[in-house]
Parts: C-alpha cells; structure tokens; sequence
C-alpha cells in the first residue's frame, strides 16, 4: 500500500500516525490526545488544531520537518541495523567488551 499524501488537508489523524508513527511524539508534546484517540479515524490536522488552538501551518510546518528527519532515517535504517546486528555479534563472541550498567 502507498503512503498518502502528508499534506492532503483530509488525511485522517489515524492514518498519519499509521504511516508517519514518529509525528505523534509531536502531539504528545503539545498534550494533544489525538494519537490513540477514537475520534482520530474522522479528524484531520486541521481540526486537531482548531481544537486545541494551534495555529496549523506551523504545527504542519513543523510535522514536515520532523517528517524530513524521519525519512532520513529510513533511509539509512537497513544500514544502521545492521551496523548493530554486528556489533552485538562481536559482543557475544567476546571480542568487544560488554558496557556496564550502573
């Protein structure tokens, strides 16, 4: 399935958290219920703001850049993955130390 389209002004709440999982750090932020919200399905982003009073374009403003560093980091995710698996495999075969937890 592709991803809709982030600036379409009738994407529903719920399917910008389902495709964009990192935005709803942003809500959070802002003590906006809306990600886990039942209402989310029918909501957009323009009615959460209306709702909460924020001014749209710049919380939309901010979601994309936020949404810049989250394509980012797919893009680049396989790599670090895997960076990690290797690191974790040296670690178990003792040829790194293991950090300490304090």
């Amino acid at each position: 399935m592709r991803r809709p389209y982030f600036d379409n002004p009738d994407l529903p709440l719920s399917e910008l958290f389902h495709h964009w999982p990192a935005c709803a750090a942003a809500f959070m932020r802002r003590r906006m219920l809306c990600p886990g919200c039942p209402i989310a399905p029918f909501h957009t982003l323009i009615d959460a703001c209306n709702e909460y009073g924020l001014e749209e374009m710049v919380f939309r403003e901010q979601l994309r850049g936020l949404r810049g560093v989250i394509k980012l980091f797919e893009r680049y995710r396989g790599w670090s993955l895997a960076i990690m698996d290797r690191l974790h495999h040296l670690s178990s075969a003792k040829l790194l130390p293991r950090p300490s937890v304090s």
